[in-house]
């Protein structure tokens, strides 16, 4: 099989890993390659550093752009992508050489193939989600689905079929922070009817934790992300019949912590009066989205302060709050 693969790589801000994420993609054993370098508005020498790889391999080209953030360079890179298949890698990972080679080799049509990472962090490799000692493990896409992986959101370890996401107009969500690859998944699941295949295998590094992570931050208007993407997924997970009830149940626990690192944001803001915590408190209890997770979501071992949540208990969770400082 030697089809062109697209690979994308969103940019921004990554001098100080560029060199090691362009240096194994130009190193893959599988070269019917184009390698799409998305500059997303960099302030440091990345676009320079893109620049120059491009001019030493004619696979690759870049797109410099305003910044949009990584949905909109990487949709970018898909608006001008010319392979069969497209393959995604963020800035600061990096791949085997066999990463193309494996994903493409055991690619069947209507299926989505995947494979394992390495998550790197504290000068270690970590071994994620291996099944086997080798070959490649079939799942039915919802029997994959309850295992709850989390190797299932990233775009990074799988390989997409361009005509499928072109078919179906599937994009990037610009609109989200977090999220937008495990929305973009469940969307190709809905395009596909065959199988998931999971190569025992890493051939991926994954850095972990990232400068800005949102497992530390809490950006603006993240409740009106995270009521949009609930209501989309359950959407999705309603459409391709995942929703059983340990499912769906694991699924409000998933999203309840996302509402709650919002709630925990507020009590934890010393540039808010108690009035103004409360008030907030308030508007993120009284949505939907936060009262239909908070109902079956596990919450804590504590049952006092899962009550609290599920009661929309703003005053007590902030003498809660106070009790822990």
């Amino acid at each position: 099989m030697d089809r062109k693969i697209s690979i994308i790589v969103p940019v921004y801000n990554a001098e100080n890993t560029l060199e090691r994420c362009v240096s194994a993609l130009i190193g893959q054993t599988y070269q019917n390659i184009e390698i799409i370098l998305v500059n997303d508005g960099s302030k440091d020498r990345s676009l320079e550093i893109c620049q120059n790889f491009a001019e030493r391999d004619s696979r690759i080209c870049v797109i410099d752009k305003p910044n949009g953030g990584v949905s909109s360079a990487r949709n970018a890179g898909l608006d001008v992508a010319s392979g069969e298949f497209i393959m995604f890698c963020d800035s600061d990972d990096w791949a085997e050489t066999d990463w193309c080679e494996e994903l493409i080799s055991h690619y069947e049509e209507n299926c989505l193939v995947m494979c394992g990472c390495y998550v790197e962090g504290e000068q270690k490799f970590v071994p994620h989600e291996i099944h086997s000692v080798n070959g490649c493990t079939r799942y039915k896409s919802k029997e994959f689905f309850e295992l709850k992986l989390s190797s299932f959101n990233a775009p990074w370890n799988k390989i997409y079929s361009t005509p499928v996401l072109w078919e179906n107009h599937l994009h990037f969500n610009e609109m989200l922070t977090n999220g937008e690859d495990y929305l973009f998944n469940l969307q190709y699941l809905t395009c596909i009817s065959g199988d998931i295949l999971y190569l025992d295998k890493c051939v991926f590094h994954y850095e972990w934790p990232r400068e800005g992570s949102l497992s530390k931050l809490v950006p603006d208007g993240y409740l009106e992300q995270c009521c949009l993407l609930s209501n989309r997924v359950l959407e999705l997970i309603k459409e391709l019949g995942f929703d059983s009830e340990n499912g769906y149940r694991q699924l409000m626990t998933e999203f309840y912590n996302e509402f709650q690192k919002i709630t925990i944001s507020v009590l934890k803001n010393d540039n808010l009066s108690v009035k103004e915590k409360l008030g907030k408190l308030k508007v993120i209890m009284s949505t939907a989205e936060y009262q239909r997770c908070a109902a079956k979501a596990y919450i804590s071992t504590n049952p006092i302060y899962s009550y609290l949540c599920q009661q929309k208990n703003g005053v007590g969770l902030w003498l809660w709050h106070q009790i822990q400082k």
